[in-house]
């Protein structure tokens, strides 16, 4: 059987790739997942994405691929009307961002499977239920035995052990997650519009300001594990994998990043998106081009947030911006 991009070109036998849909022809139609593709539902309520392409294996793609919505990764489901994903053309809107990327994991014989997560999974990691410094994570329907383990959360994917500082395995259905080294004040300001406050629970301050106080409650934890971008993956595969990542160059110009060669290995910025980007020839190498890549120096980033009573993000206007750094995210056989 072919595979599902088999014109693909660099593409390595054994490895993940990750690559741009549009790019690749496939349309995309603004749904409303349990309503009927042709009915008369609302425009405002089509909040979620429907993928097709011709001649495509749906379920297929489904069982073997992780899509992002500029580069935040969106749960999904699939049949033989096409891919959903979940609040897709809603991140769409609100981001400015049509790109829509897919993590393939055909090449590795990779089934995902994703697991929704609810408040019961969410259990304090600590005597003092201090739920804004760590929780544990329990899935009993998953298997985390001898698979690749993952884990989306606000569309930010960490893997085991690559990102072992902030996901740690406990048991076969079990993980933690540091939420302190995850740098939870900085995520949520910069959240809290991309999902809205309303889901999250804060109150809306004429001046754009969050309380630490309303991030520290158990609830507000609670709800960021409730997205439809968060949700635990469990990758099985009939051999052993490997992961590693692989800095990629910037030369500080926005939204480029440069390398020797490449194979549509997934690309993950310092920020946690995994970047759609469409590589273009160029006599030194291949140009990586990508979604926005520099970030603005804070008058906050020098403090101790959960120490003030509110943080209201302001740019140092005598500096620069910084382009931000990128790995490609290497999965492959293990040899």
């Amino acid at each position: 059987m072919k595979p599902i991009l088999y014109d693909l070109p660099r593409r390595k036998p054994g490895h993940v790739y990750s690559i741009d849909m549009h790019q690749w022809d496939f349309q995309q139609q603004n749904i409303k997942i349990g309503h009927h593709l042709n009915g008369n539902t609302h425009p405002a309520d089509k909040v979620d994405l429907l993928l097709t392409k011709k001649d495509i294996d749906y379920r297929r793609l489904r069982d073997s691929s992780l899509f992002t919505i500029g580069g935040y990764a969106h749960f999904h489901d699939g049949s033989e009307d096409g891919v959903f994903i979940k609040d897709g053309a809603l991140t769409q809107q609100r981001l400015g961002c049509h790109h829509i990327n897919c993590i393939n994991f055909e090449e590795v014989g990779g089934i995902v499977h994703p697991y929704r997560i609810n408040k019961d999974n969410i259990i304090a990691s600590d005597v003092k239920e201090e739920y804004w410094r760590s929780v544990y994570i329990h899935v009993p329907e998953a298997d985390f035995k001898q698979h690749l383990v993952g884990l989306s959360i606000c569309g930010e994917i960490y893997w085991l052990p690559l990102d072992g500082k902030i996901l740690t395995y406990i048991n076969n259905n079990t993980l933690k997650f540091d939420f302190i080294r995850w740098h939870l004040y900085e995520k949520v300001y910069r959240y809290k519009d991309l999902f809205g406050r309303k889901h999250m629970g804060l109150i809306p301050y004429q001046d754009n300001r969050i309380s630490t106080e309303e991030v520290k409650k158990k609830e507000f934890i609670q709800s960021l594990f409730t997205l439809p971008q968060s949700f635990v993956i469990v990758v099985e595969t009939p051999k052993p994998l490997e992961i590693t990542k692989q800095l990629v160059d910037s030369h500080q110009l926005p939204k480029r990043y440069f390398v020797g060669d490449h194979h549509y290995a997934p690309l993950r910025c310092s920020d946690g998106r995994y970047l759609p980007y469409i590589p273009m020839e160029d006599r030194n190498g291949v140009v990586l081009c990508t979604e926005e890549n520099r970030w603005y120096p804070q008058q906050n980033d020098q403090i101790i947030r959960s120490q003030q009573p509110f943080i209201n993000e302001l740019n140092i206007s005598t500096r620069r911006a910084v382009i931000r750094q990128a790995h490609f995210i290497n999965i492959k056989f293990k040899e």
